[in-house]
């Protein structure tokens, strides 16, 4: 909408902007990004998605006094078209099936920093996305400020594994030729 727009881009003209669209659940380990806003001062961070864990976010986020640079905008129809708004993805289960969100960032050719679970590490090299380790802020604002050092290599990277791999096409093609390779072996 455009109060959303005007509301991030308000955000932007003071901070570089770390956001996801996902629920906002404990699974999805927001309290992350949260916590290293401590030190990561030049960042904000952008929320768009609802889900039962909303309310502890924005409690910690008062706690850790960094409310002011978290937006929570709730659910939103046509997420997608927030990624665009982002500097960075972020991607921080502790556990995930392949994520549809991430391959859209990567499709938006966005920076991606992301949970260092085996789901990731079997989608994204390090080298694609900024991997952290789980539950290790230090980790997390490490990789953050690796992946804003190479921002325009990281998104030209995943969006060309993703170009190789995941669209539609690629997709469809390698389960014809998985599901033809099981036809021949009956």
């Amino acid at each position: 909408t455009e109060e959303d727009l005007r509301l991030i881009q308000n955000f932007k003209k003071n901070y570089i902007c770390i956001g996801t669209c996902t629920r906002a659940i404990k699974l999805k380990d927001h309290k992350q990004i949260i916590q290293s806003l401590v030190e990561l001062k030049e960042f904000c961070f952008v929320l768009i998605g609802d889900g039962d864990y909303l309310k502890e976010l924005q409690k910690l986020a008062n706690q850790r006094n960094v409310q002011d640079r978290c937006l929570f905008l709730g659910y939103r129809k046509n997420a997608t078209a927030y990624l665009e708004l982002f500097d960075i993805f972020s991607q921080t289960s502790s556990s995930e099936s392949t994520s549809i969100a991430l391959l859209e960032a990567a499709a938006a050719k966005k920076a991606i920093i992301c949970s260092d679970i085996p789901v990731n590490r079997d989608v994204f090299s390090n080298e694609e996305v900024a991997i952290f380790a789980l539950d290790n802020i230090e980790s997390l604002v490490y990789s953050i400020r690796r992946l804003l050092s190479n921002k325009n290599v990281y998104e030209s990277k995943v969006f060309k594994k993703y170009q190789q791999e995941y669209t539609s096409e690629k997709m469809s093609e390698r389960y014809y030729k998985l599901y033809m390779s099981l036809i021949n072996e009956v």
